[in-house]
């Protein structure tokens, strides 16, 4: 588009006021209203030619980034304007840095050069409050801390940075330039970062972001293929930490860091989820996590990588755990599946459980019917439920849960294709979001009509999916897919 057809640009009055409307924002469309019925009187201008607090107005709703920055090219009075509105745009708040080449279907990655990233840093670095970056390269990741120490206000409070060749002075300044951070993630694989002294990098980035909740660094290595947990290491450094969890501690795991453990249990005070070890706990474990202050708060127990743990020893667990609301399930030792009688009497337990993440070795019907019927769930989670017949929707629709669940996420359950999801989605009239995962090697059964392990095709699934998510639209949700030829669908289903 021409700087000439950019400035020719007309307010699109009723687009504005529709999406005003639609997000409940009634008094400022109704201002809104009033002005532009005081301006139809006068001759037909562009937008240049509207006050600058109006065309701030137009900015602040417009969808898209691109719409932005057309705005942003009519004239320096729509320049000044764009650039107030962006602080608080909600498309301008998250920007995630892709490297390498994009997947099929999508368009190449305008912020996979340095100069892409200074450019949108310059343009919508005052209204980014979450980055993420994985796999930039080195000149790619100097651009980027330039944008986060310069552009962002210090306003950020998600910051990711993975699969680079970042420095510790690198991630300091970064995040004493970031003072509202929430969010910190500079994982395993982030080399430099693994080899620097964790309890002095972790007080360093705590006295730099007092705020942080969410906080992932380089975990040491104590003996070959097994490393320690934020728990026993640096999370008695940031008091409002959410999470604390446990390390894989390899196949000859040492004594824990009881020590440690408990200054943890005791400093973060604001804690709410805890992930169990992978190994055995001892006794003397067990009972310092529940006689710490955290098992009265407890709201999250993930429990999934736990390699033996005995079903009565977790239900004792969960029932010294009064506000525990979700609960990942873990497997049974030789995988013969937790059965219906367990979730019985885990029910006994903690009623109260409203978020459920069942093992795979779970996923089958008489599994699925007892948690439905005992709990009133509002989120349910399956992970390759291979042994669900077609009669599984129909235990959740005549359950409780059906009045209650408001989330599904379904990975790689072949029985729940299109006209299944649609059909739990009509018998529950509070679900809102759907999570629809498959892993991309499992393949369909062209022989199946409901095997829906492959790609989707229109003749099959168009017509299923056009109304399922229209009906989430209603209620304020939406489909998450990645199953392969979902995402075409979706954009016929617009």
């Amino acid at each position: 588009m021409s700087r000439r057809e950019l400035r020719s640009l007309t307010v699109p009055a009723n687009e504005v006021l529709s999406v005003l409307e639609r997000q409940g924002h009634h008094a400022a469309a109704a201002d809104l209203r009033a002005r532009f019925a005081r301006i139809a009187t006068r001759p037909l201008t562009g937008v240049t030619r509207l006050p600058m607090d109006l065309v701030g107005r137009v900015a602040e709703f417009l969808p898209e980034r691109g719409h932005l920055l057309a705005l942003r090219a009519c004239a320096r009075v729509c320049r000044d304007a764009v650039r107030l509105a962006i602080k608080d745009h909600a498309a301008c708040s998250e920007w995630k840095v892709r490297m390498g080449a994009p997947r099929i279907g999508e368009k190449p990655f305008s912020d996979s050069s340095r100069r892409g990233v200074e450019a949108r840093g310059r343009v919508f670095g005052g209204g980014l409050r979450s980055v993420e970056s994985s796999g930039a390269t080195t000149e790619v990741h100097l651009a980027l801390q330039a944008v986060v120490v310069s552009n962002t206000l210090g306003r950020l409070q998600k910051l990711s940075v993975r699969k680079c060749a970042m420095s510790v002075d690198s991630l300091l300044a970064m995040c004493r330039a970031c003072p509202l951070l929430k969010e910190l993630i500079a994982g395993d694989d982030v080399r430099i970062i693994a080899a620097a002294d964790l309890q002095e990098l972790s007080v360093n980035i705590s006295q730099a972001c007092p705020l942080l909740e969410v906080v992932s660094l380089k975990r040491p290595a104590v003996h070959p293929g097994g490393v320690l947990g934020p728990i026993e290491t640096y999370a008695v450094n940031f008091p409002r930490l959410r999470r604390l969890a446990f390390g894989y501690r390899g196949h000859t795991p040492p004594a824990y860091r009881l020590d440690d453990i408990q200054l943890a249990l005791h400093g973060c005070m604001h804690a709410v989820e805890l992930v169990l070890p992978t190994d055995p706990m001892p006794p003397e474990l067990v009972d310092l996590l529940l006689a710490s202050p955290l098992a009265g708060r407890l709201t999250v127990l993930d429990a999934s990588g736990i390699e033996i743990m005995p079903q009565e020893a977790l239900i004792n667990f969960v029932r010294a755990c009064p506000a525990l609301r979700e609960l990942y399930v873990p497997e049974t030792h030789g995988g013969v599946g937790n059965g219906p009688d367990f979730y019985e009497e885990l029910w006994w337990a903690r009623p109260t459980i409203k978020v459920l993440h069942p093992p795979c070795e779970d996923g089958n019907d008489e599994v699925v019917r007892m948690i439905t019927s005992r709990f009133s769930l509002t989120e349910l989670h399956l992970i390759a439920a291979l042994d669900l017949s077609a009669a599984a929707a129909d235990f959740i629709i005549n359950s409780p849960c059906a009045q209650t669940l408001r989330k599904v996420d379904f990975h790689c359950v072949p029985v729940f294709g299109s006209a299944m999801l649609l059909h739990l989605a009509r018998g529950c009239p509070n679900l809102k979001t759907i999570v629809w995962e498959n892993d991309e090697n499992d393949q369909n059964d062209p022989e199946d009509p409901d095997d829906m392990y492959g790609q989707v095709t229109p003749e099959r699934d168009l017509a299923n999916i056009k109304s399922l998510v229209r009906l989430l639209a209603r209620r304020g949700g939406s489909l998450d897919s990645d199953v392969s030829g979902v995402e075409e669908l979706l954009r016929y289903a617009e």
